[in-house]
């Protein structure tokens, strides 16, 4: 879909908030190259400090050894997607393409 080219925006324009959260997700320690398209999962030390993991919750046998938060998509626009939200945001990609007249029925 054209959502996943690159450079293409996920969202026309992101509310504050969201862009708050895209920074602070950011901000979290990462001791790996994040690359867009890849699911990452959210901790936080016991100090309140977050950080990434490609382990999700369940790759620890659901006893993971700080606070798990949620997990997000890394976006092509370097935005970040919680999960739950996924299967949403790419059917409003699809609605944008149409009415750009993109995809569809050739």
């Amino acid at each position: 879909p054209l959502s996943s080219r690159r450079g293409f925006p996920r969202r026309v324009a992101a509310s504050p908030e969201q862009t708050r959260q895209d920074q602070d997700l950011h901000r979290a320690r990462c001791n790996f190259r994040r690359r867009p398209g890849h699911v990452y999962h959210l901790y936080r030390k016991p100090d309140g400090s977050p950080y990434f993991s490609m382990l999700s919750p369940e790759d620890w046998d659901g006893d993971p050894p700080d606070e798990y938060r949620d997990s997000y998509r890394l976006e092509a626009d370097m935005s970040w997607t919680p999960v739950s939200e996924i299967g949403r945001a790419e059917a409003n990609a699809e609605d944008l393409q149409r009415m750009l007249g993109f995809g569809g029925d050739d």
